[in-house]
């Protein structure tokens, strides 16, 4: 199992439900659970390839912005050009 970092936070200035992120996550048959890490950090433990970009746009679409933490956007950025 492969947990995947998320930067999480709300656009309308609303407290971040980490049990709203967890519903919405939780139909993507690879997502295993969802906990909050730290302060707008939430982890997602999965079991397949993590499809960061749909969950992206799933929580998006609800209000929230969602990035990767800078240290896993670096190794993403390095991935691809290998």
């Amino acid at each position: 199992m492969s947990v995947v970092e998320l930067l999480v936070s709300t656009r309308s200035g609303r407290r971040l439900r980490i049990a709203d992120v967890r519903w919405e996550l939780m139909v993507f048959p690879e997502v295993q659970d969802v906990r909050r890490l730290a302060p707008g950090l939430v982890g997602v433990y999965c079991s397949a390839e993590p499809r960061v970009r749909a969950w992206r746009s799933t929580l998006e679409r609800l209000g929230y912005e969602v990035d990767l933490p800078a240290d896993a956007l670096r190794r993403e950025r390095s991935a691809s050009a290998a």
